[in-house]
């Protein structure tokens, strides 16, 4: 997490390309069904029998292809930052050829939330030892790559998201920025309200100093 200081405000930096395990396993995974999409296109370029079922496997398996070896790639160069100020809170997300943007006014915000990623559950096919057919490990990388670990906040009364594979301390961190931005009125979710700033108000070393930049 990189925290910049932005006009009035701070940016801060979520994620970048290719920086967690699980936009690493969506590379490996473009490159399979990219070479997928080329296995088809090769066939269908060299294809000489007239067969109209054939011919939609074939465009089928491109298509199939392209479109998963797109979503995968996208996911991977996947970025995220927001934008805080005293006005407002902006999330902008960037994938490959998508940009969007989504603005909240800060007197809105409330709540602050860490969205922490469940236990994986135990696969109904895993074996109590060791994991022979790797049912337990597909299991993991689900939840690896699907999982929360996500930051939440009330806006409107409903719940907003963003963020992903998002690190407690990096939350902790987030929080302060919100504080020192937002100023004491923010409210934040119980929890941090009770251990972090009651005791920043004895140790006010423990926030970060509002004209520092930072990366965590």
């Amino acid at each position: 997490m990189l925290v910049t200081d932005f006009e009035n405000g701070k940016k801060v930096v979520l994620s970048k390309a290719f920086d967690s395990r699980a936009k690493v396993l969506h590379t490996f995974y473009a490159i399979i069904f990219a070479a997928q999409t080329i296995a088809f296109s090769l066939i269908f370029l060299s294809f000489e029998e007239q067969s109209l079922f054939l011919y939609c496997i074939i465009f089928g398996g491109i298509a199939a292809g392209a479109i998963a070896t797109y979503r995968f790639i996208n996911k991977a160069l996947k970025s995220e930052i927001i934008i805080i100020n005293p006005d407002e809170m902006v999330v902008i997300v960037k994938g490959l050829l998508t940009s969007e943007k989504q603005s909240y006014k800060a007197k809105k915000i409330a709540k602050l939330n860490f969205l922490l990623k469940p236990e994986a559950a135990k696969h109904p096919l895993a074996t109590d030892n060791f994991d022979y057919l790797g049912f337990q490990t597909q299991q993991q990388v689900i939840n690896e790559m699907y999982g929360d670990n996500r930051i939440g906040f009330e806006y409107e009364n409903k719940t907003v998201t963003f963020g992903e594979h998002i690190y407690s301390w990096h939350f902790e961190k987030l929080q302060a920025v919100f504080k020192s931005i937002l100023g004491p009125t923010f409210h934040f979710n119980e929890d941090f309200e009770r251990d972090y700033i009651g005791a920043a108000e004895d140790d006010p070393e423990q926030l970060i100093n509002p004209s520092s930049n930072e990366n965590f």
